[in-house]
């Protein structure tokens, strides 16, 4: 029993670093789009504010994510 709970666990740890993978990929590929348009259009208030807000976004769940795995 002990070595199908550790497998169960092991199995949910890898399903949490690839759910943490995923997102970071996606974070890292919003951030670039929304910096290579910031490149082509500097001025593009709508832009920068929407990229600010995804940094903002990542930080939070960051944050979130160390304290759900200190607890």
């Amino acid at each position: 029993m002990n070595e199908r709970e550790d497998r169960e666990e092991e199995s949910s740890e890898e399903e949490e670093e690839d759910e943490e993978a995923r997102e970071e990929h996606f974070y890292n590929l919003a951030r670039r789009q929304y910096e290579d348009i910031l490149k082509k259009d500097p001025n593009n208030e709508t832009i920068r504010r929407r990229l600010d807000e995804i940094i903002a976004s990542r930080k939070t769940l960051l944050e979130a994510n160390k304290r759900s795995k200190v607890e």
